[in-house]
């Protein structure tokens, strides 16, 4: 299943979250390119996960796989430096999306009532 098709399967749950307007940008980083630095989605990737269970990507041994093909760009001071990875809920919800958000729209979505819960990046990044 593709990832874009996973986020078309989602798009409710994307839109019962984010239910205000403007709607977030989301964008998705394929191999070999790195437009979304022009575009400055207000997020990069993500998925519904549960809170209680989570374990950032950079965990998982295939992420390595999957960063080694998106040439390293989750490591990249200049990404870093622009987006943390997030876990985005609302009060009383079961799960939370995870993506990483471009830093400015953490403070847009916090003063917009949402939970923010910043997950412990892994000592090897």
């Amino acid at each position: 299943m593709t990832p874009i098709f996973i986020f078309f399967m989602r798009r409710r749950e994307l839109n019962t979250l984010f239910d205000l307007i403007p709607k977030p940008s989301i964008g998705r980083i394929t191999p070999g390119g790195n437009a979304f630095y022009k575009l400055r989605p207000d997020l990069v990737e993500g998925e519904f996960v549960s809170p209680e269970n989570f374990v950032l990507p950079e965990n998982w041994r295939v992420f390595q796989l999957r960063l080694m093909v998106l040439k390293g760009i989750f490591k990249d001071s200049i990404f870093l430096q622009r987006y943390q990875p997030v876990l985005i809920s609302r009060p009383g919800d079961a799960t939370a999306f995870f993506t990483y958000a471009r830093v400015e729209y953490i403070d847009f979505l916090r003063r917009k009532k949402y939970q923010i819960l910043k997950p412990k990046m892994p000592d090897s990044l």
